[in-house]
Order: C-alpha cells, then structure tokens, then sequence
C-alpha cells in the first residue's frame, strides 16, 4: 500500500519515523511501518556511503512530520494534505537539522474506483477506524 493511503487512514496529526530502526510513530502512539520508511532508509544509507560517513558515528536519523489531512469535501475526490516536517541528523559530535513544507493531494482511497480481477469497477468503502 502506498504512504498515501496510511496518511489518509492515519489522518492529522504528528508522524514520527526513526530512518535508523524503521519505528513509527503517530501522536506518540507506534504505529505500522510507513512504506515511505524504506525509502528513507535506503536513501540515507546510499548518502553515508557516497559521503564516506561512518555509520557508527550516528546516534539519530529521525523525521518528524506535521500532518494536516483534509479528506474529500462533497463533490470532490481528492484528499489534501499539508505536511510540514522537519529531519535531525545526529552524531556523537554534532546535530544536523533540516526543514520542508510541502501540500499533496490525491485521490482518495475512500472513493477512488479500482478495477476487479475480472476487469468490472468496484467500489472501495469506506475507511473505518478503530
């Protein structure tokens, strides 16, 4: 499933991931692995060893994500999503800390139309949270 669908599911609110463990966090509260997890994990292993970091060195990759989901108003398909984030680096020696803004939208899983094996539209109900 994509990172979107576990923002919409998830909703508003503070995501936490640890790049170095794969933990996830939703307001505090663990959560599944985020697919966009990995992503991240390869991506900051693949920077370390381009820059001849030494990974014994890092106590911290975390990114912290500040999550404003809007889901379909009536008529619409889309969800919205404002996401402010920001991601510390930290070594023995030093903290690095970066920040980025950014609006997404995408169709919602709610009542997005997704083709059956045999090739007839289904419907996706609605998402229920527990």
């Amino acid at each position: 499933m994509s990172t979107w669908y576990y923002l919409e599911v998830m909703g508003s609110g503070t995501l936490a991931i640890d790049v170095l463990t794969g933990g996830c966090a939703h307001n505090g509260v663990p959560v599944e692995q985020v697919p966009i997890t990995r992503v991240l994990q390869k991506w900051i292993s693949d920077s370390f060893g381009k820059h001849k970091i030494k990974t014994d060195k890092i106590r911290r990759v975390e990114l912290v994500a500040e999550l404003n989901v809007s889901p379909p108003k009536y008529g619409s398909r889309f969800t919205i999503c404002e996401i402010g984030c920001r991601a510390i680096i930290e070594t023995d020696e030093v903290q690095y800390e970066g920040r980025f803004e950014d609006r997404e939208e995408w169709e919602s899983k709610q009542a997005k139309r997704i083709r059956g094996r045999r090739g007839r539209s289904i419907r996706v109900g609605r998402i229920s949270e527990a």
